[in-house]
């Protein structure tokens, strides 16, 4: 059974994780299309993705930004990141409307249900425009552990199950206290932001955005 269990969970990631590429670089795509950067604006990237960074073209206008030093480097793929900065998201460092875009993708759902609504103030505090991703809680699949209805569980249980069953050491330590949103949830911490939905029949990634 744990065997099973495990197996099954690092084959669905295997599935999953070409069609996430995709999904990411349709999402990239969006917003370049909507929120139009340029060499001009200032981005700011709460969460800083190696993925976003890899993609996103004007890499010295670009500011990272995380809990910890950018997981200890300052370069990716030998090119240099150049603005790593060491903060929080729900209290940035920026004054009122002091950069052009913020960017955040698959963050917000790691702050804490309790910061969900600090984190949304301070984006569009600081942002003439935003981009906000974030996992669908009502999408089957929990993106993390690759588990059907998995995020579903009490989170005792997901700690039990993630131990009992051998699932990945450092998923179960950044992964168990994710709280995930739904589109309501969006509409409410973004009111002045549209969204955008990825995927069929059940979405899988909610997107909020502004445009300036």
């Amino acid at each position: 059974m744990v065997f099973m269990l495990a197996f099954f969970s690092r084959f669905v990631k295997g599935i999953q994780s070409g069609y996430s590429d995709r999904a990411r670089t349709e999402r990239f795509a969006l917003f370049s299309r909507e929120l139009q950067p340029t060499p001009g604006k200032r981005v700011l990237d709460v969460g800083a993705g190696q993925d976003f960074f890899e993609w996103f073209p004007f890499k010295d206008r670009l500011l990272v930004l995380n809990l910890l030093e950018w997981q200890g480097r300052r370069t990716w793929n030998g090119r240099e990141v150049p603005h790593v900065i060491v903060g929080n998201g729900c209290r940035l460092p920026f004054k009122d409307q002091a950069l052009d875009i913020v960017y955040s993708n698959a963050t917000l759902e790691h702050v804490g249900k309790e910061n969900w609504q600090a984190f949304a103030d301070e984006v569009r505090r600081v942002g003439k425009s935003y981009w906000v991703s974030t996992p669908n809680k009502w999408f089957p699949l929990d993106v993390h552990y690759h588990l059907p209805f998995f995020h579903f569980l009490p989170k005792g249980m997901q700690r039990w199950c993630a131990k009992a069953f051998g699932l990945d050491a450092h998923r179960s330590e950044v992964f168990l206290d994710t709280d995930l949103l739904t589109a309501e949830d969006l509409r409410r911490l973004f009111p002045d932001a549209k969204l955008v939905a990825q995927g069929a029949v059940i979405p899988f990634n909610w997107s909020a955005y502004k445009k300036p």
